[in-house]
């Protein structure tokens, strides 16, 4: 697939790091051509079709649109509140580029008829690391997230988090910001939610969730804990293969909080299983009963990938 055509008009040059961010991390994804003058941008749009066009509200001229078929108009606000009645997206200015393209690949994934090229994966491979307990108190949310901090030194990492009440707000994370309820909603729950939908830009919809904390890829827990028993074997499956073959992610922890046949799925196609070595006759007894479990539901094979470790307690 070709890369999406994405223009940018900026009298000021504001915009300027924003294109540069954007030629340089979605590079796969996107070709970006910023103006400052509105001759050539007029020029440009009379040459062919755009899918996007970015511009401040106070540039924008609605005769552009009569010279060429703007797919999705964006206007840049200067305020932080979306206007009344608006039918365009509207994304406020002074935020992080990071910010920003987040909301323009949520943009992208929305849009059925936006077609767009995902990279494939040209690395040896993927290693998924799964981090599970059936016991709780046992530190695995700490021990994960500073395991995948330490991988994120060498090489590209992403973390996420699958545990039915999440603490990324807590002191885990040390430099995790403070949260608007938007921004807290969405995570897994927004997710689940798109690979429910059987949408085909999951791939998108997941780089437009993540947020880059500590040197490493994040994306959040779920905000409803029903969100993670809805997720299907094959919902599963489908989030693996996009990770696996359209991501650039060479090593991708699972903080896995839950049990059920989709967190077994996810657990069969781990590279390695991280379990916390019981501490005390009642959680050995749990552990006992976690291996039964798996023995009756035919997973034999997933005992042999386990690797106990010794975890600090949170």
């Amino acid at each position: 697939m070709k890369k999406i055509l994405v223009a940018m008009f900026d009298r000021e040059g504001y915009t300027r790091q924003l294109a540069s961010y954007l030629n340089h991390h979605q590079n796969a994804m996107m070709e970006v051509r910023l103006f400052t003058n509105e001759d050539s941008l007029k020029h440009f749009l009379k040459q062919g079709p755009v899918e996007m066009l970015l511009v401040g509200e106070r540039d924008w001229d609605p005769l552009w649109e009569r010279e060429t078929q703007i797919r999705k108009l964006i206007f840049l606000s200067e305020g932080d509140v979306v206007r009344e009645g608006s039918e365009r997206p509207v994304i406020f200015k002074y935020q992080s580029a990071e910010s920003i393209v987040q909301e323009l690949l949520a943009v992208i994934a929305d849009d059925d008829g936006m077609h767009v090229m995902t990279r494939r994966i040209t690395l040896e491979g993927v290693e998924f690391i799964g981090l599970y307990s059936p016991y709780g108190g046992a530190g695995v949310s700490t021990f994960s997230y500073e395991m995948a901090k330490e991988y994120g030194m060498q090489y590209t990492t992403l973390y996420l988090n699958l545990e039915l009440f999440h603490g990324m707000s807590g002191n885990c994370i040390s430099k995790w910001k403070e949260l608007t309820p938007m921004e807290e909603s969405r995570g897994m729950s927004e997710m689940i939610f798109y690979l429910r939908q059987h949408k085909e830009k999951i791939a998108v919809k997941l780089q437009s969730l993540i947020q880059n904390r500590d040197g490493i890829a994040v994306i959040r827990g779920v905000e409803d804990y029903r969100d993670l028993y809805s997720l299907t074997p094959s919902d599963m499956q489908r989030l693996l293969h996009v990770l696996a073959e359209e991501t650039e992610y060479e090593k991708i922890f699972f903080d896995i909080g839950y049990i059920a046949e989709s967190s077994i799925e996810l657990m069969r196609s781990c590279d390695v299983l991280y379990l916390p070595k019981p501490q005390s006759e009642i959680q050995q007894n749990k552990l006992t009963a976690f291996e039964q479990l798996l023995i009756r539901e035919g997973e034999k094979e997933l005992l042999e990938r386990i690797q106990f470790v010794s975890m600090y307690h949170s």
